[in-house]
């Protein structure tokens, strides 16, 4: 009887699994990419294609400036980066565009 009341537990844990990742998140990027692109940062996998950088990300890194930062080093800057319906306020865009090689950082701190 234990091992079925393990195994019934083991297998709620696993379905309760993909509640934990179901925030979209979308990068408008300033230059588009000119081939569709996969791109790892803060050990994320972005979709790149043209003009927009999508993934899917847990409800607490949806609003994560240093995941919208690390992006930006791979593709360079984005123009607008939303979670949800919800956007990036312009401070929360300079700060992510800041961490890019070659600009300034002051901002993101």
């Amino acid at each position: 009887m234990l091992i079925k009341s393990l195994a019934l537990a083991g297998l709620l844990s696993l379905a309760a699994v993909p509640a934990f990742a179901d925030t979209v998140l979308t990068a408008n990027l300033a230059q588009p990419v000119s081939k569709e692109t996969k791109v790892i940062a803060s050990d994320t996998l972005w979709d790149c294609q043209g003009a927009t950088c999508t993934t899917q990300v847990s409800d607490y890194r949806a609003q994560s400036v240093s995941l919208c930062r690390d992006l930006t080093k791979e593709v360079g800057a984005v123009s607008t980066y939303s979670a949800a319906g919800s956007s990036f306020a312009a401070d929360q865009l300079a700060k992510c565009n800041a961490g890019r090689p070659g600009q300034a950082t002051a901002q993101a701190r």
